[in-house]
Parts: C-alpha cells; sequence; structure tokens
C-alpha cells in the first residue's frame, strides 16, 4: 500500500523526513548500495584512541557496546613479548624449576673431591624413599642459613645430620651460584619496585578528557598524554608479572628471615675451625 505523503511533507529534505518514510528497523532510506558509505567510518581502524559510543553518555551502561576501534598500541601489545604478563609469568616458572637445585639436597649428584669423583646418586635415592642401609656414612644432609662467606668457604648456622640442636659449622668448597642468583634477585626487585613506582605515576593519569561527536556517535576525547599513559600501563603490568616471577623464585632460595637457604649434601672431615666442624661440598662442574 503506497503512502501518501502531505503536501508539507513534498517539500522537506530526504534527510528530514527519513525516520518518518523508511522501513521498520533502518535508521535512513538510501538505497541499498549506498548503506555501507556512512558505516564504514565505524569499523575504520583507530589510532588515536578514541572510543566510539552509539549511544548517550548517560545511557552508555545499559548497552552492550563491544570496542570495534583499539588503539593501535593495544593491537601491538597483544603481539608483543614484553605485553604478555602470561608470558612472564612461564619465564618465571622455567627459571624457577631450573634454580630449584640451588637449594635441593639432591643437586649435584656427582662430585669431584680430593681427587676422587663421588656419585650420590645412591644416597639421593635412599634419602627420597629410605629402605635398607644408608649409603655414604660419611655425607651429611645439611640445612640452614648463609652466615657468612669466606675464601673458598661458607659459615653456616643450622642443623647437621645425626647431630641435635642448631649448629655452627663450616662448608668448604660451596655451590657459589646459589647467594649469587640471589643478590641478582633481591637488586633486581627492588629496581622493578622503582620503575614501577615511575609507572605508575603516569598510569593514574585520565587518559580522556570529555566527549565528541565523530561518525554520527560521541566518542571520548584523548588527552594529549594518551598514548604515553597507555604505554605506562602496559609498563606496569609487565612488571607486575615480572616482580611476581621474581619473587616466587627468591621465596624458594629464601631462609624466613630472608637469608639465603643452605641444604644440600657434603662430606665430614675429620677438621675443626675455631671449635666449628668442617664440610666439603666437592667441585660439581667438572667435566665426567
Amino acid at each position: 500500500m503506497r503512502v501518501k505523503r502531505p503536501c508539507s511533507m513534498r517539500q522537506t529534505s530526504p534527510r528530514n523526513i527519513a525516520g518518518v518514510l523508511v522501513p521498520s528497523g533502518t535508521t535512513e532510506n538510501s538505497p541499498a548500495f549506498q548503506r555501507w558509505g556512512r558505516s564504514a567510518g565505524l569499523y575504520k581502524s583507530r589510532r588515536d584512541g578514541r572510543t566510539a559510543l552509539l549511544v548517550l553518555p548517560s545511557l552508555r551502561d545499559f548497552a552492550f557496546l563491544p570496542m570495534l576501534n583499539p588503539a593501535m598500541n593495544r593491537w601491538a601489545i597483544f603481539c608483543r613479548p614484553a605485553g604478555l604478563s602470561t608470558a612472564w609469568l612461564l619465564f618465571g616458572t622455567l627459571l624457577l624449576s631450573q634454580n630449584l637445585a640451588i637449594a635441593n639436597p639432591a643437586a649435584h649428584p656427582k662430585r669431584m673431591i680430593q681427587s676422587h669423583a663421588v656419585d650420590l646418586t645412591p644416597l639421593i635415592r635412599w634419602w627420597e624413599e629410605p629402605h635398607g642401609p644408608r649409603p655414604l656414612m660419611r655425607w651429611k644432609h645439611l640445612h640452614g642459613t648463609l652466615e657468612q662467606e669466606a675464601n673458598f668457604a661458607w659459615v653456616i648456622r643450622g642443623k647437621i645430620e645425626g647431630v641435635a640442636g642448631p649448629q655452627v659449622f663450616v662448608l668448604k668448597n660451596p655451590p657459589r651460584e646459589g647467594p649469587r642468583r640471589h643478590k641478582e634477585l633481591q637488586d633486581s626487585i627492588a629496581k622493578m619496585e622503582q620503575e614501577r613506582a615511575v609507572a605508575e605515576q603516569i598510569a593514574r593519569l585520565p587518559a580522556y578528557d570529555g566527549w565528541h561527536w565523530e561518525y554520527y556517535a560521541l566518542v571520548q576525547t584523548p588527552t594529549v598524554d594518551f598514548h604515553r599513559i597507555e604505554q605506562a600501563r602496559e609498563t606496569v603490568a609487565d612488571l607486575d608479572a615480572r616482580i611476581h616471577a621474581a619473587r616466587e623464585e627468591l621465596d624458594h632460595m629464601s631462609h624466613s628471615q630472608g637469608r639465603f637457604k643452605v641444604d644440600l649434601f657434603a662430606l665430614q672431615l675429620n677438621q675443626l675451625d675455631n671449635g666449628r666442624p668442617v664440610f666439603d661440598f666437592g667441585y660439581w662442574n667438572w667435566p665426567g
């Protein structure tokens, strides 16, 4: 059925009467081949961070509007390894698994001590599942905290297998990579926390300043520092993941008081150093 238009509407611009004569469910009466002309702009790739809204700001909480045009740096963060918190967590887990040997009595089962090669594998197996007589009786399990580092030796406060109560003893030829890594982690965490504090100050700044019309829709207006703020937020997320991974590794290596944790097997020597028993860890990084 054809609608007969009043005379007053015949002289009206088609743009002004679009809401009267257009079919139900559309917003304009353009031919089919022209309807994509206006909507194409809405899907244009944005690089300035402007977020388009198809509703008024007061009603934005009642509409489901996914971000159709993310800023270019938000696309980049998805592909940039430094921006993936999960990648840092996986990397931290890998480091943690590699450094379990630092505070693990089963570490370095093959040693060279007093010009003799020793394989601690039978002792380690017995320690994990005790059955039968204990092998290598002179090799004792030692655990405690590192009190002092000296030339080619450590002073440790802790427990000696088979001796009651806490003891102070000396360990010759200790595995020095442990305390070295412990110190690296402490320094790295302190540095990353400083960087995070600086980045967080920038990340807290407002990224948008008001609204404006564009492509027949309301969009948020980015501030002059928009890209700087977005980059700071990405930096904070990266540092949070890296700090978390570093702390997990450091906690595994540290005693409750924050000192380096010692947990290993060493050969008991018939020696005393200022009344303190002496043990020898041996050389473990030898070819063979």
